[in-house]
């Protein structure tokens, strides 16, 4: 199943295969050299912290 026409959320690392995340990192990487952002026009999109919020 692809994550670009499926919704997911995103709560735990363990509920993607090896395989999506590849995919997904893959993508993020993408859009962050400046390719593929035509797809990303009235979707929403997150933000990964590395640590956890102290709030």
């Amino acid at each position: 199943m692809s994550l670009v026409t499926q919704k997911r959320d995103f709560l735990s690392i363990s509920d993607f295969s090896t395989d999506e995340l590849t995919r997904l990192l893959n993508r993020a990487h993408r859009l962050k050299v400046g390719k593929d952002d035509s797809q990303l026009i009235g979707k929403s999109l997150a933000m990964i912290f590395r640590k956890s919020s102290t709030r």
